[in-house]
């Protein structure tokens, strides 16, 4: 007895994970273990005063009492839901949960990682991918190795390259051939110095079509200070002009060359 005692506080009440155990007729709370309590931020004696609705949002009550009318036994996988903290803050958990006899009482004990950190860096990164991708500027990373390894779509619209095309090459395969060896040098200096660079610059396409593009490089680099991708975001200066004259828009503002070519 003294051994079940011992595994029993291992692995429930000494869990660093969320757990608790609720009565599948009353709903209440039988158990929690305090890695609940910490998290939660209810007491002992709150949560064993409390039934398990009590800490889900009202709207979604229903769902859960068709869910435990319907509950079956043994081991249930991952499930995704909202719960309600002390502070009435809501958090997004993954539970996991098995049926078991406590004490003669028909029960489920629980398993409640939060995953609103996890769920919120998801969204980010999807907004951050939907941002890239259809972004109106052409957009070009490469690695620190100046190799590319990532183009979206704007820049198959404007250079007619895909990714396929140009994956592991360098960014060089754009260039136009007006620009010297200086032109590129003082480029890179200030790149290297500051963390990027932009001005006007000719590049070519594809089909071998040169055209004026404004540009953009920024230096990413590591916590150590080593560069470790670079980043290039242009503009179709041409398409600019022409779509300012299809709709009679003047600008006030002149792009200004970094380049001594006409």
């Amino acid at each position: 007895l003294r051994d079940s005692e011992s595994h029993y506080r291992l692995l429930f009440e000494a869990h660093p994970v969320p757990m608790w155990v609720y009565d599948l007729e009353t709903l209440r709370f039988l158990a929690v273990n305090d890695a609940a309590i910490d998290h939660y931020g209810y007491s002992r004696a709150e949560f064993l005063a409390m039934t398990i609705t009590d800490i889900r949002p009202s709207e979604d009550v229903p769902g859960l009492l068709e869910s435990i009318a319907q509950a079956k036994e043994g081991l249930m996988r991952a499930e995704a839901r909202k719960h309600r903290k002390k502070d009435d803050g809501l958090i997004d958990v993954e539970i996991v949960s098995h049926t078991l006899d406590w004490g003669g009482r028909r029960a489920k004990m629980i398993m409640a990682h939060d995953i609103t950190a996890q769920l919120r860096i998801e969204r980010e990164l999807l907004l951050a991918a939907a941002v890239y991708e259809q972004s109106a500027e052409g957009i070009l990373i490469s690695n620190a190795e100046n190799q590319i390894v990532s183009v979206n779509r704007a820049f198959t619209r404007v250079t007619g390259y895909s990714l396929e095309d140009v994956r592991g090459r360098k960014p060089s395969i754009l260039s136009s051939g007006r620009h010297d060896r200086e032109f590129y040098a003082a480029m890179w200096t200030e790149l290297e110095r500051v963390g990027h660079w932009q001005g006007e610059i000719w590049n070519r396409r594809k089909n071998g079509e040169i055209y004026p593009e404004w540009l953009g490089l920024t230096l990413l680099r590591d916590a150590k200070g080593q560069a470790v991708n670079y980043v290039a975001i242009f503009n179709d200066i041409g398409a600019i002009r022409t779509n300012r004259s299809r709709y009679g828009v003047r600008s006030s503002t002149t792009l200004t060359s970094h380049s001594t070519d006409s």
